[in-house]
């Protein structure tokens, strides 16, 4: 069965929490937890990708 779509919800709201500590990180300078963001933002955005993968393997 797909992921339901509460799943990728979440997933979209863990995006955004992402995207914003990314630019906060980036305005304060602060290497690290950008880095640290922007590695959660690509494994939110490869979640997306298996969840669609699955949903047109499964039709």
């Amino acid at each position: 069965m797909p992921c339901s779509t509460s799943f990728l919800e979440e997933v979209e709201v863990q995006r955004r929490l992402a995207a914003t500590q990314l630019a906060a990180a980036e305005a304060d300078h602060d290497v690290v937890s950008a880095a640290l963001a922007r590695a959660r933002l690509a494994d939110l955005d490869d979640i997306v990708a298996a969840s669609s993968d699955l949903a047109v393997a499964v039709g």
